[in-house]
């Protein structure tokens, strides 16, 4: 029997970081370039350069506010998803609708990236202390965000938004199903779609 440690250490590891970092251009594409040149373009078009910084500042500076409410937003609805024909239509829907919530996971992994290399850079860290360096990250990340929410919000909301960065990865959590559930509906929709077309007489219940 062939073991798999042995097929997987055959896997050219350059083609593996090489798709790693293809998708990771991908998404700072996505999700940092696309909103910097949206952000230029509103601000062209109002001709104030206020405009385009109001549309960077909560999306980069407090994706956690973004990922609160974009995920209670779901867990009040019951769903993320509209369910429409054909497949990928939804499919496509669902991306749309949801794309601040994976812009917002996407902007948070960066800044605990960020700031987990700059801890680990310090002279207080090292390279190899991965779990100590992941853990300041994320106490960094928090305080930032404490921070922003605070300064950015009124007299009467800052307790209240001083807890959001916490309470935005509950209720994720809470709504992740939410989240989950639609990947699941299209996936098996698709599967069913082509084993249908592969064979019209079978019926799949």
């Amino acid at each position: 029997m062939v073991q798999l440690s042995g097929i997987v250490k055959k896997v050219p590891t350059s083609l593996l970081g090489g798709f790693s970092k293809t998708i990771g251009y991908i998404f700072i594409f996505i999700f940092i370039v696309i909103p910097l040149l949206y952000a230029i373009i509103l601000s062209v078009q109002d001709r104030n350069i206020k405009t385009g910084i109001n549309y960077l500042s909560p999306k980069f500076l407090g994706p956690t506010q973004v990922l609160q409410e974009k995920s209670q937003q779901a867990i009040d609805n019951g769903g993320v998803y509209q369910r429409t024909e054909p497949i990928f239509r939804g499919m496509w829907c669902f991306i749309v609708d949801n794309w601040y919530v994976f812009s917002s996971i996407y902007i948070i992994y960066l800044w605990i990236w960020i700031l987990s290399c700059t801890w680990a850079r310090s002279p207080f860290s090292n390279t190899s202390n991965f779990f100590i360096n992941f853990s300041m990250g994320i106490i960094f990340f928090l305080l930032i965000q404490v921070i922003f929410l605070m300064a950015t919000a009124s007299v009467e909301e800052r307790w209240s938004q001083s807890i959001v960065p916490l309470k935005s990865f509950y209720t994720f959590a809470r709504a992740l199903p939410y989240f989950i559930q639609p990947i699941a509906e299209i996936s098996d929709n698709v599967i069913i779609e082509n084993i249908t077309n592969f064979s019209p007489n079978l019926s799949v219940t």
